[in-house]
């Protein structure tokens, strides 16, 4: 299935002036220079990248084909950060503000990077790393084939610096015979991720996968995140994270 697909980037710098070599050096701008090379072909594609959005000062647009090896700024000899956000389609951008995931819609990939390198001099340099910033939640049922679940969150997406969004997130799916389903949601903010099934006679089941995934000790501020597993019946919950061959996994008790 083919995605459209958007990347936003964000280089936040003061604004830069000219300085001419009569004038006291340390007040000239930093000459910066961000190395884009680390976003060659094959990363567009995985990543599923079409444009690149940026703030350097002044606000503009580039699709994926035009996006450049080096992307230079000047900006002043102080602290300063740049951030990128490279994200899958579906997101509502406001820039330079957030990204949005719109209600009912799980969330579109998003890769992140940052940098804070020394600008104190006259000339600095820095290379993009992106680093995953969603995860998918493979959520394995027993017993409630044709129920209706929905999986919530007080997180709807996330600033273009990369912190999580506060805000209403829903997905809902009619579970398959096979009772597997598989959710993509951002970072989390806190523990409030909750999986609801819909049992039957106005009753709903309610998990706090959010409290269990925590009590796991799954870390939502690493630098990359990893899948999570979730398996779910009417007597308990596990839930697993990691990559092979030593997945964590942790169980526990549910009682309607």
């Amino acid at each position: 299935m083919c995605f459209e697909r958007v990347f936003a980037f964000v280089l936040l710098c003061l604004p830069a002036f000219a300085c001419s070599v009569l004038e006291d050096r340390d007040v000239c701008p930093c000459i910066f220079t961000l190395d884009m090379s680390g976003i060659d072909g094959r990363c567009v594609e995985e990543c599923e990248i079409s444009h690149l959005l940026y703030d350097c000062g002044e606000k503009g647009c580039l699709p994926a084909e035009e996006i450049p090896p080096m992307l230079v700024a000047k900006v002043k000899k102080s602290e300063f950060e740049w951030f990128v956000q490279c994200v899958g389609a579906g997101w509502k951008i406001s820039l330079p503000d957030s990204l949005f995931i719109p209600f009912g819609m799980e969330c579109p990939p998003v890769y992140s990077g940052r940098g804070a390198p020394f600008t104190a001099c006259e000339e600095a340099r820095d290379s993009v790393v992106l680093h995953r910033s969603f995860t998918f939640l493979n959520i394995s049922t027993t017993g409630f084939a044709g129920k209706r679940m929905r999986v919530t969150s007080t997180t709807c997406g996330c600033t273009l610096e990369g912190v999580p969004l506060e805000g209403g997130f829903e997905v809902s799916f009619i579970i398959p015979v096979s009772g597997e389903v598989k959710v993509a949601v951002p970072r989390q903010a806190n523990d409030g991720l909750m999986l609801e099934i819909d049992i039957g006679d106005a009753l709903t089941g309610n998990f706090a996968i959010g409290h269990y995934i925590a009590a796991s000790g799954y870390d939502w501020s690493a630098e990359d995140l990893c899948d999570i597993s979730l398996k779910v019946d009417y007597t308990s919950t596990s839930v697993s994270y990691g990559t092979e061959p030593w997945p964590e996994t942790n169980y526990y008790h549910v009682v309607f």
